[in-house]
């Protein structure tokens, strides 16, 4: 089935991954990063906020855009806590909402558009201005 829609987006991304990996190697890098994602699963069980799609040390979550901003904040900053306080990973967080494409297929979900686009751009931008931990894109602020 296909549709249209409207999400609110948080992009997560992990500050310093490069110099992480060097200094902890592949193994125990992608160990710790699969610890964050298990935890940031746990955490969002029965909330109203969803993790769509994981892109190796960030990930993307999604929320019905009707679903209060205050919530997928608040999820995201425990994350952010957590991570700095048990793994000392600190990760940023780019918001967007927007209009997506919904296609579901043979139970599996697909998001496009350009509202994706501009999240990742957002993440990108978010990257210049070291000194931010979370971003709004206007459509959210």
């Amino acid at each position: 089935m296909t549709t249209t829609i409207q999400l609110r987006l948080a992009w997560l991304d992990l500050r310093g991954s490069s110099q992480w990996l060097e200094k902890l190697g592949d193994l125990a890098y992608a160990e710790r990063i699969h610890a964050c994602w298990l935890a940031l699963s746990q955490q969002l069980q029965n909330t109203n906020i969803f993790i769509y799609q994981y892109v190796g040390d960030a990930v993307i979550l999604y929320a019905d855009s009707d679903a209060p901003l205050a919530d997928l904040l608040r999820s995201v900053q425990q994350f952010q806590t957590w991570t700095a306080s048990t793994m000392d990973f600190h990760f940023r967080a780019a918001f967007h909402q927007g209009e997506v494409i919904r296609i579901e297929r043979d139970g599996l979900l697909f998001f496009y558009g350009q509202t994706l686009n501009q999240l990742y751009l957002l993440s990108q931008a978010q990257k210049k201005q070291a000194e931010k931990d979370i971003i709004y894109s206007p459509s959210v602020a």
